[in-house]
């Protein structure tokens, strides 16, 4: 499979692969796996599968609402989805692109 390719409008073969995986995860292996606990640590494969998926879908509606908004959601957008996701990976990002910027605090426009 060749990366990178615009497929469709402004999806790329990339990002059309992206969507499958996360179908994948969600739509085939969470309903095959056994909902009960394993084992002396009482592990339920299901639940700690749906952890997995619960993750993957912040990260990936994060994408796809950032993708849609592109130049418009300004820095308030990419702090609040950031956050959802990884507080950590925000702040540095965004102290980052401060430091990038040091000449000027962010605009309100950026909001």
């Amino acid at each position: 499979m060749v990366r990178g390719i615009r497929v469709h409008g402004n999806l790329s073969s990339e990002e059309i692969f992206t969507f499958a995986k996360f179908l994948l995860l969600s739509a085939v292996i969470l309903p095959i796996l056994p909902n009960q606990e394993f084992g002396r640590f009482h592990i339920n494969p299901f639940k700690t599968w749906l952890v997995v998926v619960a993750v993957s879908t912040i990260s990936y509606g994060s994408y796809v609402l950032q993708k849609m908004t592109k130049d418009r959601g300004g820095i308030l957008l990419a702090s609040v989805l950031g956050g959802a996701y990884s507080s950590t990976v925000t702040t540095v990002v965004l102290s980052r692109r401060s430091a990038v910027r040091s000449n000027r605090i962010f605009s309100p426009a950026e909001f």
